[in-house]
């Protein structure tokens, strides 16, 4: 399980990534080593697209107002990843996932009565199966745009009542960077609005949909900070939304986070939590968190760990992971998991 801060989901309202092709950030002249991969170029765009967004890709010229060659290669090499995936891309909405899922996007496209559903897998499975989870449809038809192969499938009903969708796909993945799958749906393309487990085996919450419990009740604040709309400055008293889409007041002994959570593979599971400060802020965060789920309980403070590269995270936080501990789940369940404060934050404050 694995709590991310970045905008990994569906506001509900337009919004914007304005980025540069440039990896230091730099918006003005750039050099042949100095640009971000081809994946990364590709992860902000489908990012952006399968949650309602417009990427702005800034491209820097030379002094004589020139497109470099290096910086047209990277461009040529996105644009032979969208002649064979554009279908995906290309006039397509916003998936009918709400939150961000473990192993890659989804848009999607009406067609007639019927609904184009795209898959576009960045982590492909080697089993030669692929699950898919919460689809609250049944499925007509399953194919590769990049070959035209039909896939067979089957369909299983969940213990909450939605399908769980196998896929007999090839054991290799049809492309370095994403992989595109398109089913075809009966109707309107609904989903399970809860954090639900997918192909892959985790569950991933983002603190930014979770439901806030502050020590006391604030009248007229928002549940989440989702809802208070604020993505890129602190507002309100207590748990708030901050700047780059994350949450930042979650510091106090007493505060917690919760997430409605649905897990179909029964298994023991690690327990991660992100958190972040400013980039080049020393960390120095002394404070403990208890996640609680099925009955039992972890807790463990968020020491410095390890580094994570997180490529729709703002350049400019470093973020941290921290294993706080194992929880096992033996049957499938329908739950709320908790994050609670127990021990009060001093020091760097992190943000989630």
């Amino acid at each position: 399980m694995l709590f991310r801060s970045a905008l990994d989901f569906n506001p509900g309202y337009p919004w914007e990534s304005a980025i540069t092709i440039n990896a230091n950030g730099s918006w003005g002249t750039s050099n042949s080593a100095g640009l971000r991969p081809t994946r990364e170029l590709l992860h902000k765009l489908i990012n952006a697209v399968s949650f309602g967004g417009n990427l702005l890709l800034n491209v820097s010229p030379t002094r004589m107002g020139v497109i470099p060659q290096w910086s047209e290669d990277r461009l040529k090499e996105m644009g032979d990843w969208l002649a064979i995936n554009g279908e995906a891309i290309h006039g397509t909405e916003p998936a009918p996932n709400p939150h961000q899922i473990s192993w890659g996007f989804m848009t999607q496209r009406s067609e007639g009565v019927n609904t184009n559903l795209y898959l576009i897998v960045r982590d492909w499975p080697a089993t030669g199966t692929f699950t898919l989870n919460g689809l609250d449809n049944k499925v007509l038809s399953a194919s590769l745009p990049a070959t035209g192969e039909a896939l067979g499938f089957s369909e299983l009903q969940a213990f909450t009542g939605q399908n769980i969708i196998k896929l007999e796909i090839p054991q290799v993945q049809l492309d370095e960077y994403f992989s595109v799958i398109k089913l075809v749906v009966a109707g309107e393309a609904l989903m399970d609005q809860d954090f639900i487990q997918q192909s892959g085996g985790s569950v991933v919450m983002d603190a930014y949909n979770g439901t806030i419990h502050d020590l006391t009740p604030i009248p007229g604040k928002a549940a989440t900070a989702a809802a208070m709309r604020m993505a890129t400055l602190p507002s309100g008293q207590g748990i708030k939304p901050s700047r780059g889409v994350a949450v930042a007041g979650f510091d106090l002994a007493g505060q917690s986070m919760s997430w409605d959570i649905k897990v179909y593979q029964p298994g023991t599971f690690d327990v991660v939590v992100l958190s972040q400060v400013g980039e080049n802020t020393a960390w120095n965060v002394n404070g403990e968190v208890r996640v609680t789920v099925a009955g039992q309980s972890v807790e463990g403070g968020l020491t410095e760990d390890k580094r994570v590269d997180c490529i729709t995270a703002p350049d400019f936080w470093d973020l941290y992971s921290r294993p706080i501990g194992s929880i096992t789940i033996d049957k499938p369940i329908a739950d709320v998991l908790t994050m609670e404060i127990t021990s009060t934050f001093t020091g760097t404050k992190p943000k989630f």
